[in-house]
């Protein structure tokens, strides 16, 4: 028997029809009692090429617009047969129960944060590994400086920011970043169809933080609260 890609950890009801994965073939649902995985049955693992890479999101995002709670699994995840991929789901049960009740519903937004403009007008420039970059402003060198320092309190405005979008969000994660101009990236999960009051909410607030340039991307499926998907 093929072994099985792994597209998802869903709740998927009985006799859904799920259509076909990136390779064509069609999609099937592997249960372990309340926690079921839809899966592809494939002669060889997908290339990471770009043409995969989008076949796999597009997949991913045709189940997250159909069902309510989706986890979508990392590119390329695989499992030798049903039984192996029971056993792994079953011994998880608790992580992705919890998983699925936080994603029901939601859907992600990802906003990645830079450093503005340095105070001798120029963009700031990327920063070495170990130190800031000697040719940005002032200005940048102290944000990157204090962004190293850990959470979003490290980014001077930061925190007033996601404060002010906190009534929209149910759950967040803030990654940071080593270099200007690049200092964090930050990952909300909203309630589904609240992306365009989403978007109008993080306009006003980053008003407030002119030193502080933000790019909003999204609604995706919720890829960073995927915690516990193969």
């Amino acid at each position: 028997m093929s072994p099985l890609y792994i597209y998802a950890v869903a709740e998927i009801a009985d006799g859904a029809d799920l259509g076909n994965g990136l390779a064509g073939e069609s999609l099937e649902v592997v249960r372990a009692g309340p926690v079921s995985a839809v899966i592809g049955r494939v002669v060889q693992p997908p290339e990471p090429a770009a043409p995969s890479l989008r076949a796999h999101d597009d997949v991913v995002r045709r189940l997250a617009a159909r069902f309510r709670a989706v986890l979508p699994a990392r590119f390329g995840s695989m499992a030798p047969d049903d039984e192996a991929l029971r056993t792994a789901l079953a011994e998880r049960t608790e992580e992705y129960t919890a998983s699925l009740e936080r994603v029901r519903g939601r859907e992600q937004m990802t906003v990645r944060v830079f450093v503005a403009e340095g105070a001798d007008g120029q963009p700031a420039r990327a920063a070495e590994a170990d130190s800031a970059d000697p040719a940005a402003g002032p200005g940048a060198r102290y944000l990157t400086a204090r962004a190293r320092q850990g959470g979003a309190a490290g980014v001077p405005g930061l925190q007033a920011m996601l404060d002010r979008l906190a009534p929209l969000v149910a759950a967040q994660i803030v990654e940071r970043h080593e270099a200007a101009p690049l200092v964090a990236s930050v990952y909300h999960l909203v309630e589904r169809d609240s992306s365009a009051r989403y978007r109008e909410a993080l306009r006003e607030a980053a008003s407030a933080a002119p030193q502080l340039r933000v790019v909003a991307s999204g609604p995706w499926p919720p890829y960073a609260f995927a915690s516990g998907a193969p």
